[in-house]
């Protein structure tokens, strides 16, 4: 998020001098190739590592601690990308959207949570929020996004070039 941070002024000034143009979209798909080589490389390591680092961290008895913040991991990687977009939300001062997704995504985990952990457990939480981060800040600000004139399709062109190199590496 502070990779993203760093752009707000310029973003702002984007907003202020002209309308939603070509620029925001290449600071937009800039920083998101940025962020995704970073979390890349984090979830590389965690993979990688974090079963041993739990390990150590927690002890005997949290093995499937490991798998649950995989599970989260996974579904935040696209939106933790994306974080220039609420910068570029603030810029433009529509950021009221993204409080009511995550109000109901929020909701939408709990309920789904105790209905999941009396069902299959633990696991049931990290399942919960997975899903309710999938379709908040997935599906419903991506939709948005799209609304609001950022270039969704490129910036998944860009993960789709980038993920298999981050794949091989991983496999090396």
């Amino acid at each position: 998020d502070n990779i993203s941070a760093i752009f707000l002024p310029q973003l702002s000034q984007i907003s202020a001098h002209r309308s939603f143009t070509e620029q925001t979209n290449e600071v937009f798909l800039k920083v998101s190739r940025l962020q995704l080589m970073v979390m890349s490389i984090f979830l590389c390591g965690f993979i990688l590592y974090g079963k041993t680092f739990l390990n150590f961290w927690l002890g005997a008895g949290f093995e499937n601690a490991y798998y649950y913040a995989l599970i989260i991991m996974f579904a935040l990687f696209i939106p933790l990308t994306q974080n220039i977009g609420i910068w570029v939300l603030q810029a433009q001062n529509k950021h009221y959207f993204r409080a009511w997704v995550y109000t109901a995504s929020a909701i939408f985990n709990i309920i789904l949570g105790i209905f999941l952990v009396k069902n299959i457990g633990a696991k049931g939480c990290a399942v919960a929020t997975a899903v309710s981060i999938l379709l908040g800040q997935g599906l419903a600000m991506n939709l948005f996004y799209n609304k609001i004139g950022l270039a969704l399709k490129k910036y998944f062109k860009n993960v789709l070039r980038i993920i298999p190199v981050f794949a091989l590496m991983f496999l090396i």
